[in-house]
């Protein structure tokens, strides 16, 4: 047994808490940045070509005449490419824990299956994505709370291949007596990532006002260097995400239901 099967599978036999989430994705990310990092780039590259253009459109566009409308342009278009990425990126992440542990059954969650399945799949990040945001818009708490037991809700619709409502029925149930750990997972990750986006935001604003703006032939060479350099602190985000929601899954079922995926399908054959 490999030394990250090896550790991974300790973890994932350890008792559920934000600090085992939060480990353990850390562990996949540094060992195998090799693998989901260039995964989370290629997944997330619409998103550059959507800032590259969404950029260019608010250089145009004067904020007087047109800037709230497009800013929210911008929002809803961010999220349903984000939403997209964002599963495609977790069935990725999905089929490889699966291999290193042999947690899930890797027919179930393949990019093949995924594809054929992609719309319930996207239905239920998109539901997931407005109700969360809504929840926050309306009070904090809601939001918080939709965030806590749709955790895991895209993975379940992934690997299980249900419907979107079934998927966050599914997830709730996965997360039920663990709602607090959650909570301290999603505030944990999200305080980090929101330091780590601060950090590179910083750099891409720095490279590109004093490096690459000097250096820029035009404005569209400009906007497309910093889009790139954006798409990273986008890619390094959701590949953290991604990874996180997708332990969580796999470390809840194996608490909850005490075999691996694998073994619960061998029961049926």
């Amino acid at each position: 047994m490999s030394s990250l099967q090896d550790a991974l599978n300790r973890r994932l036999e350890g008792r559920f808490s934000a600090g085992a989430v939060i480990g353990a994705t850390f562990m996949l990310a540094i060992r195998r940045i090799h693998i989901f990092l260039p995964l989370a780039l290629l997944c997330y590259v619409p998103m550059a070509f959507l800032g590259y253009g969404m950029i260019w459109i608010a250089q145009s566009v004067s904020l007087t005449s047109g800037g709230a409308y497009l800013g929210l342009m911008r929002f809803a278009a961010e999220m349903l490419t984000d939403v997209l990425c964002a599963s495609l990126f977790i069935t990725l992440v999905l089929a490889q824990i699966s291999k290193i542990s042999g947690s899930l059954d890797t027919a179930k969650v393949s990019l093949k299956a995924t594809l054929v399945r992609i719309i319930p799949i996207y239905i239920c990040g998109l539901l997931v994505a407005i109700l969360s945001w809504t929840g926050i818009i309306i009070l904090l708490i809601p939001g918080l709370y939709i965030m806590i037991i749709t955790w895991v809700a895209v993975p379940v619709a992934i690997a299980d291949r249900t419907g979107p409502i079934a998927a966050i029925r599914r997830s709730d149930s996965l997360i039920r007596g663990y709602r607090w750990h959650i909570l301290g997972l999603v505030l944990l990750f999200f305080i980090f990532t929101a330091l780590l986006e601060r950090i590179i935001g910083g750099l891409s604003q720095y490279l590109g006002i004093n490096l690459l703006m000097p250096s820029a032939r035009d404005l569209s060479s400009y906007v497309l260097g910093t889009a790139l350099v954006l798409v990273m602190n986008q890619a390094v985000f959701g590949m953290l995400s991604g990874l996180a929601a997708a332990y969580s899954f796999v470390h809840l079922r194996r608490i909850k239901e005490g075999k691996s995926g694998t073994q619960l399908a061998d029961i049926f054959k």
